[in-house]
């Protein structure tokens, strides 16, 4: 199998550029861009809320403990549960919460990203 063209010749040559009358009829050069007079602008665009601080940065500050840090990040993860019963959704985060403080490997994620231990919540 040849790769580099190797014992083969040489590369065809490269094709020529077409002459004003080799040009195909509907070939024609592209437009320049026009905004006609009148034509409605985009929409203003709305400023940004500010991003409210990420459960660890609340952490970082002092506005949570670990206790609320956890809360909020099992809340963040069950937001997308909002069609189920609430009942649901407090089971879901209740074992949830409790498998973040007793399994070992999510333990020591925690710890890794808030030195800090979390125990089972009562």
């Amino acid at each position: 199998m040849a790769i580099d063209r190797i014992g083969r010749g040489s590369a065809p040559p490269p094709p020529k550029p077409a002459t004003e009358a080799e040009k195909p009829r509907g070939a024609e050069a592209p437009r320049a861009f026009e905004l006609h007079a009148g034509a409605p602008l985009a929409a203003p665009v709305a400023p940004a809320a500010p991003s409210a601080a990420s459960p660890l940065e609340r952490l970082r500050r002092g506005e949570v403990d670990l206790d609320g840090y956890l809360d909020l990040k099992v809340e963040e993860a069950t937001v997308h549960l909002r069609g189920l019963r609430s009942a649901e959704i407090e089971g879901i985060r209740a074992a949830l919460r409790d498998h973040v403080s007793t399994d070992p490997a999510l333990a020591e994620l925690v710890r890794r990203a808030t030195d800090q231990v979390p125990r089972a919540k009562e």
